[in-house]
């Protein structure tokens, strides 16, 4: 859904790339994001938890590593990115209470 709402995220949109880009979200969320979180703890307490919004980032744009056909052309249409996803995440976890 972001890669149709922001114009600076590409994605060639066929059934393997939608599959190949949620197993690596989905993998790096469970394994690197903790991890990632837990050493920069300290940092994310100063800033209140708004730093969390910049690993998410960052972790998106790892993708773009994992993912050949996954491209962001810069930080602000990967934070917009992350905001949507986040969004959709929140709203599709609602239905699951």
């Amino acid at each position: 859904m972001a890669v149709l709402l922001v114009g600076g995220i590409n994605l060639e949109v066929n059934f393997y790339n939608l599959v190949l880009a949620g197993l690596f979200l989905g993998i790096i969320n469970a394994f690197i994001k903790p991890l990632v979180n837990l050493l920069t703890f300290p940092f994310i307490l100063l800033t209140f938890g708004l730093f969390t919004i910049i690993i998410n980032v960052g972790l998106l744009f790892l993708m773009t590593y994992l993912v050949p056909s996954f491209e962001i052309n810069s930080f602000w249409s990967g934070l917009l990115g992350v905001i949507i996803i986040s969004l959709i995440n929140y709203i599709l976890s609602s239905f699951n209470k």
